[in-house]
């Protein structure tokens, strides 16, 4: 083993034999996957496949036990192990739902305040239209007046203010026009 100074970086996710199923459905069977600090990574695949059931593993909201699915085998998410484990102490997962899961009867910069009021080491001053303004969303606009392409970016906007060690995608850009799509490529590169 090297000194701490020459040792490699745990990676962000590391899965070794990871096994899940949907009830009867094996959805990923002895899946291996290496994600370092800082990687982007695409998963891509036909509709059905898992991909969504994996992002909500990764990001604790499936657990053992949890009815219709089973998974096995190792997955390590921020240096903690969360596979067989009801419960872990993981760093912070933002979520981009692909059905946004805002609040509808909140406002923009008020999905996003609730974010920056629970994100680790609670509010750093900044306003929750900072995160918006930069997607053309006034923090004013009430969430069941927007478009879907609207929300997404108000989800998007929610996550990164968490300040989350890991951000994981659900479809970031599906209804949103090829611009918005560019930008959204940008903000995860940030």
């Amino acid at each position: 083993m090297g000194s701490p100074a020459t040792r490699a970086a745990a990676p962000a996710v590391r899965a070794r034999g990871l096994r899940l199923c949907a009830g009867s459905r094996v959805l990923l069977r002895d899946a291996d996957l290496t994600v370092a600090e800082g990687e982007i990574l695409l998963l891509a695949g036909p509709s059905g496949a898992g991909k969504t059931a994996f992002l909500r593993l990764l990001a604790g909201l499936l657990r053992p036990g949890d009815p219709g699915f089973a998974f096995g085998g190792s997955l390590e998410v921020l240096g903690e192990e969360v596979v067989g484990r009801a419960r872990t102490r993981r760093g912070r997962v933002g979520v981009v739902f692909q059905d946004h899961a805002l609040f509808t009867g909140l406002t923009a910069a008020e999905n996003v305040a609730f974010a920056l009021d629970h994100r680790e080491g609670g509010p750093r001053g900044e306003a929750p239209e900072s995160f918006l303004e930069p997607l053309g969303i006034p923090g004013d606009a009430p969430i069941r007046e927007l478009s879907g392409g609207q929300r997404q970016r108000v989800a998007i906007a929610r996550a990164v203010a968490s300040s989350p060690s890991l951000i994981v995608w659900d479809e970031p850009t599906s209804g949103l026009d090829p611009a918005l799509c560019d930008r959204v490529g940008e903000l995860i590169r940030e």
